[in-house]
């Protein structure tokens, strides 16, 4: 799209001169006035036009620039968001794997009560008062 947009700004520079080279021809020329005060006033009337089309290549030419600037910023936060995931992928197996280790080392050593079973297992202190 670049070398599109580079072509077309070229185009449009060499029919500015061109029109203006033209309004020079006409100035110049041998016609009557009124003849040359009608084709100068359509040469200027397209020269505006191509005028316009210049600011506006410039202008999308600015608005790429932009737009590329952006889209490397997107790309950029991507690729962290990416590395961030993989990051957090990584360290949530290395917890799953320590916890599995946990889990085994625990059963080796005689098993672990849960949690439940150990209250079920209590008398309640709000039930029996302590020292009688």
């Amino acid at each position: 799209m670049r070398k599109f947009q580079k072509i077309m700004f070229m185009l449009t520079v060499g029919f500015a001169v061109l029109t203006f080279a033209g309004l020079g021809f006409l100035i110049f020329s041998s016609k009557d006035l009124t003849d040359t005060l009608f084709d100068c006033v359509i040469l200027l009337i397209s020269a505006a036009s191509i005028a316009i089309a210049i600011f506006s290549q410039i202008a999308a030419n600015r608005e790429s620039h932009r737009l590329e600037k952006v889209l490397k910023n997107i790309n950029a936060i991507d690729k962290n968001v990416e590395s961030d995931i993989k990051t957090d992928e990584g360290v949530r197996r290395k917890l799953d794997k320590i916890l599995a280790l946990e889990e085994e080392i625990y059963h080796r050593v005689g098993g672990r009560k849960d949690v439940k079973k150990v209250e079920k297992g209590t008398p309640n202190s709000a039930e029996k008062p302590h020292g009688n």
